[in-house]
């Protein structure tokens, strides 16, 4: 259940029972002054016997009744109702036929007829001094009414002290449970949203603390199907995030201190040997002009290396910072493939590695790319399988086909392939295998990692995969056709 029903279930009890409570009060009330009303409430003290006999002997001559009132039974009824200070009036068709009652008892019959209207029902009214019986009976279509009336009963033990006494008591019992039940129902159910609300959220204080103590390798984990569960979820969501990129930045800060080592040596070994060739024609030790032209050669493949590693790391800046320019457009993957290979055979042919292009699609594969950037793409992976090759000559096959939505172009070589342990960081900045490269050269590590930056610029994916030899594999998203 929902934080938002429990705290709707909530406020609909709290309106409930106190409805409930006031239903209750107001029922037992309107009970009391009706049973006050009608006499059937409490002690009628010494009188309370004459009653229930006025209503028995009134009873008991309406039923002997077949004809029209008989007046020698009828004074005998007026005798009996006189020995316990009742008396009566016979009404005929609305008509007195006899009657002994007093001024008092015209006045008390009165006001009962006003409050309580003849219904032809059984009638018994003890209120104060007044107690009063009234009966009807229909004889060969005549309406015949009895009424018993004594406006003049003791007041010892009376209805109206005894309701007093009971309305006191009982307003006093209902206020003390009805306060009660309203405490303990806010109680219980404001302890059981508060163990609803309170709880989640000092585990998501506990959390929070923990994170800011740079505590991020745990797990939030929450089984309630409530708005806490959305929140958990996120919360946690963004702790893995928060993890995920705390741990990109330790890589990101040991890529940096590999790089910097890297690159030392990568300038340092140029630099020395520029160095060293310079203070040799400085020196005069190559005084031959044959020398001296070899030295200055060697100077100037020194200089192109370094100026060619500064090009890629500026390439790469670019590429990491988003800066870099890129010219996307519509180009039919077969024929773009098909013509790099054919440019670039004699390039790597003359370095002893021969290349081949494989076209597994029977119909036009098209993709979104910048051209000059993909045969980048290519050329990197390329000189990699010369340069880490470890015979004097190798092969390298390029091959096209469609896969679940995707275009795929791979790039195999016959080399020695990498070290599993390498595979996830191959595609690194900086990074370079030594086990895998040990003929490395002068090898700067960026070239792998360049290619990645170019390939997810396409919103592509690279990867790579060791056996017998290196396979890279590039993603792209297909396009419609030219």
């Amino acid at each position: 259940m929902t934080i938002k029903k429990r705290l709707a279930v909530s406020n609909l009890l709290m309106l409930l029972i106190p409805a409930m409570l006031i239903l209750l009060i107001v029922g037992a009330t309107a009970g009391i002054v009706m049973l006050y009303y009608h006499g059937e409430i409490g002690e009628l003290g010494e009188n309370q016997e004459s009653v229930a006999l006025a209503r028995e002997l009134v009873g008991h001559y309406l039923q002997e009744q077949v004809d029209d009132p008989n007046p020698e039974e009828l004074s005998e009824l007026m005798d009996i109702m006189d020995g316990i200070d009742f008396h009566i009036q016979l009404v005929q068709n609305g008509v007195i036929v006899e009657s002994n009652l007093s001024q008092e008892d015209y006045d008390a019959i009165q006001w009962a007829s006003g409050v309580f209207p003849d219904t032809g029902e059984p009638f018994i009214l003890a209120a104060g001094k007044i107690a009063l019986v009234r009966d009807s009976v229909v004889i060969d279509g005549s309406h015949i009414t009895l009424i018993a009336v004594n406006s003049s009963v003791e007041e010892t033990g009376s209805l109206g002290i005894l309701l007093r006494q009971v309305f006191q008591r009982y307003f006093i019992l209902a206020l003390g449970a009805f306060l009660l039940v309203i405490s303990l129902s806010n109680a219980l159910l404001s302890s059981r949203v508060a163990r609803s609300v309170l709880a989640p959220l000092s585990r998501l204080g506990e959390s929070a603390r923990r994170i800011r103590d740079g505590e991020l390798n745990f797990s939030l984990d929450y089984t309630g199907d409530d708005e806490f569960g959305e929140v958990f979820r996120d919360f946690d969501a963004m702790r893995a995030r928060l993890e995920e990129s705390v741990q990109k930045q330790l890589r990101y800060e040991e890529e940096r201190r590999e790089f910097i080592a890297e690159m030392s040596h990568d300038l340092r070994t140029p630099l020395t040997a520029i160095r060293g060739y310079v203070e040799g024609l400085r020196d005069g030790v190559a005084s031959a002009p044959e020398k001296q032209a070899h030295y200055l050669e060697i100077i100037h493949r020194r200089v192109c290396s370094m100026d060619a590693l500064v090009d890629r790391l500026f390439l790469l800046s670019k590429l990491e910072t988003g800066h870099f320019p890129f010219r996307f457009e519509r180009v039919e993957l077969a024929h773009f493939l098909n013509q790099y290979v054919r440019s670039a055979r004699d390039e790597f042919g003359a370095k002893g590695q021969s290349l081949s292009f494989e076209n597994r699609t029977s119909s036009p594969l098209c993709s979104l790319l910048d051209p000059e950037q993909m045969r980048c793409v290519l050329g990197n992976l390329l000189e990699n399988s010369v340069k880490y090759r470890t015979g004097p000559a190798g092969s390298s096959r390029i091959a096209l086909w469609a896969e679940q939505g995707k275009a795929v172009i791979t790039v195999s070589d016959d080399g020695p392939g990498v070290a599993q342990s390498d595979i996830s960081r191959l595609f690194e900045s900086f990074y370079r295998g030594d086990k895998a490269r040990s003929n490395s050269g002068d090898g700067s590590g960026l070239g792998l990692a360049i290619a990645r930056r170019i390939v997810e610029a396409h919103q592509g994916k690279i990867s790579a995969e060791s056996r017998n030899g290196l396979t890279v594999r590039i993603e792209l998203k297909q396009e419609g056709p030219i």
